[in-house]
C-alpha cells in the first residue's frame, strides 16, 4: 500500500487486479503508478468521511496514468472531494478511465472530486452515473487546475429512479433513500458539468455527450461546466442538458473575470509621459 513516503516510487500495474475484498482507499501518493492498461475493478467506497477514491490525495509529483477503475462510489457522512480516481488531485491523471456509480454530497468527479492549481488532467474519461447536490462534474467535481483532451459519457444528476413525478415541477423534491443513499435534495442542486461543476482553472477541448441535470431543477448546469469563472476553450456539447435557472450547452453560467499585469516598463513609460506634460504645461504658463 502507498503512503505519504511514495515520492520517487514507480508502481507497475502487471495485471488486472479485483478489489472487492479489499476497499480501502490509498491515503497519499505523490509517485508515479502505471496502470498499463489494466483494469481495477470491485472498487467500493462506502466509508465515512470525504477525500475518498482509489488514492484520497495525489500529491504534486504523482502521476497516474493507463488505468481503468471500476465500482461504487457510495461514501456517507460529510461525503465531499470524492472521485473515482482521487478525492484530491494535484498531480497529474492522464489516459484514465471510470466506470459505475458516484453519490455524494459535493465536489463530485469520475476523475477528481476537485482537481487543484497544479492538478493536471488529461485524455481521462468518464462513463459513470454521477449524483450530487452541489459542483458536480463528470471528470472533476471543481477544478482550479487543467483539464485537456478528456470526455464525459456518463449520466449526471439525470436519474429519474426515485424522483418524485408529482413534484416534479416544484422546489421540494428529493430522492428517495432506498434510491439513492445520500438522499440528494434536488431543491439545493448547483454547479453541475459534464466535465466540472465549478472550475476557476482551464478547460480545453473536452468532449460530453452524457444527459446532464434534472427537468426544471437545478441552478447553474452546462454541458461542460456548471459554472465558469477561468478559460474555457475548444469544447463540444452533444448530451441534452435540463434544469431550472442558468442551463447551457456548454456552460450554465460565465462568470466575467478580468486581470491586468502591468510591467514595470509600462509604468515608466507612463510616469515619463506624465513627466513631459507636466514640463509642457509649465512652459506655456511661463509665456502666459
Amino acid at each position: 500500500q502507498a503512503h505519504g513516503f511514495s515520492c520517487g516510487i514507480t508502481v507497475s500495474l502487471e495485471a488486472d487486479i479485483n478489489m472487492s475484498y479489499f476497499s480501502s482507499p490509498i491515503p497519499v501518493f505523490c509517485g508515479v503508478f502505471k496502470g498499463n492498461g489494466h483494469t481495477i475493478s470491485g472498487l467500493a467506497i462506502k466509508q465515512k468521511g470525504s477525500n475518498l477514491g482509489l488514492f484520497r490525495y495525489l500529491g504534486e509529483k504523482a502521476v497516474v496514468e493507463d488505468l481503468t477503475v471500476e465500482g461504487e462510489l457510495k461514501p456517507v457522512g460529510s461525503r465531499k472531494k470524492i472521485g473515482g480516481i482521487a478525492g484530491t488531485n494535484r498531480g497529474t491523471i492522464r489516459n484514465c478511465t471510470f466506470l459505475g456509480t458516484g453519490e455524494a454530497l459535493e465536489n463530485l468527479g469520475g476523475i477528481a472530486g476537485i482537481n487543484e492549481e497544479t492538478g493536471v488532467i488529461e485524455n481521462c474519461t468518464n462513463r459513470a452515473e454521477l449524483t450530487g447536490n452541489r459542483r458536480i462534474g463528470g471528470i472533476a467535481g471543481e477544478n482550479a487546475g487543467t483539464i485537456q483532451d478528456c470526455k464525459n459519457e456518463g449520466e449526471i444528476n439525470a436519474a429519474s429512479e426515485g424522483v418524485d413525478e408529482e413534484s416534479k415541477d416544484t422546489n421540494n423534491i428529493s430522492v428517495d433513500r432506498e434510491s439513492i443513499q445520500t438522499t440528494v435534495v434536488i431543491e439545493k442542486v448547483y454547479d453541475v458539468g459534464g466535465i466540472s461543476g465549478l472550475s476557476s482553472g482551464n478547460i480545453r477541448q473536452c468532449m460530453n455527450s452524457g444527459s446532464i441535470g434534472y427537468g426544471h431543477t437545478g441552478y447553474n448546469i452546462g454541458g461542460i461546466v456548471g459554472r465558469q469563472k477561468g478559460i474555457l476553450s475548444l469544447c463540444d456539447n452533444q448530451g441534452v442538458i435540463t434544469g431550472r435557472k442558468d442551463v447551457g450547452g456548454i456552460a450554465g453560467q460565465l462568470e466575467p473575470f478580468l486581470m491586468i499585469e502591468y510591467g514595470q516598463d509600462t509604468f515608466d513609460k507612463i510616469h515619463d509621459q506624465v513627466d513631459q506634460i507636466g514640463g509642457t504645461t509649465d512652459a506655456i504658463s511661463q509665456e502666459f
